[in-house]
């Protein structure tokens, strides 16, 4: 919406194509399948950080991490990369439970933009 709005404004009542977004979905459903299926397992002691944490458990998972990344690979391959729509992505990432319309959730946010 940024780019196509660079000349006219940014459109803020309707959903562009899905090609328009597909990069940006891709790179965000990649980053929540690593945050969810990941790093599931990753429990914070009372006197440690998050990130403590996390360094510790990767240290100790190495067969857990390469089963995980194969996983997280195969999902991204077969299940997203082709998806032709925000729906279907939102399908594999498990998150239409939580959003029951992606396109007028997108276009909440952009109605927020300044």
């Amino acid at each position: 919406h940024i780019r196509q709005g660079v000349n006219g404004g940014i459109n803020k009542t309707e959903m562009l194509e899905y090609s328009q977004y597909r990069s940006i979905v891709l790179f965000w459903a990649m980053v929540d399948m690593i945050i969810r299926e990941m790093w599931s397992g990753v429990t914070v002691g009372q006197d440690q950080e998050w990130s403590q944490s996390l360094a510790e458990w990767i240290r100790s998972n190495d067969e857990t991490i390469l089963a995980r990344s194969t996983k997280i690979l195969t999902t991204f391959q077969e299940d997203l990369a082709p998806a032709q729509d925000l729906c279907e992505v939102m399908d594999v990432c498990g998150m239409l439970d939580t959003m029951a319309s992606p396109d007028t959730a997108i276009i909440e946010v952009l109605s927020k933009l300044p």
